[in-house]
């Protein structure tokens, strides 16, 4: 006798900031009991799903693997006792394309009469082949501001 239906989870996405990735989802509504949510993840190169260390879980999020190159399919399903749903799947990601940059920090700014030394580092941790630019604007304090 087959189980009987559960909802797939829905507004499955991933949030990506600075390289901090997690993959998300909408709570499956039930009047009673507590849904358990189980995702798992392969890679672009692979057929094969692999557990995200997220098996009946009862939160709507998951840390995902620091890959950052890799092209990674993502899935989620929910369960309620016997009951279990589709797998929500999400399109590929990769975090070195589809994460969110926050600014730099600034460490220090130094003024002479000529110059400007505005030290900044990255708000991640850079790995070996990263490169970094910055875009950095200022303004002399005039009356008519010009930014440079």
């Amino acid at each position: 006798e087959p189980a009987p239906h559960l909802p797939a989870p829905e507004d499955v996405e991933i949030y990506s900031y600075n390289f901090q990735s997690f993959l998300r989802w909408s709570p499956v509504p039930v009047e009673n009991g507590s849904v358990l949510y189980t995702a798992q993840y392969k890679t672009g190169s692979l057929a094969q799903w692999s557990s995200l260390g997220c098996s009946h879980i009862p939160q709507t999020w998951c840390a995902l693997p620091a890959r950052r190159r890799w092209t990674l399919v993502l899935r989620v399903k929910a369960e309620l006792g016997p009951a279990t749903s589709a797998w929500a799947q999400t399109p590929p990601f990769v975090a070195e394309r589809d994460t969110t940059l926050g600014p730099p920090r600034v460490n220090s700014v130094s003024v002479s009469p000529d110059s400007l030394l505005v030290r900044v580092s990255p708000p991640f941790t850079p790995e070996p082949g990263d490169i970094l630019q910055y875009h950095v604007s200022y303004w002399e304090n005039t009356t008519s501001p010009t930014e440079k």
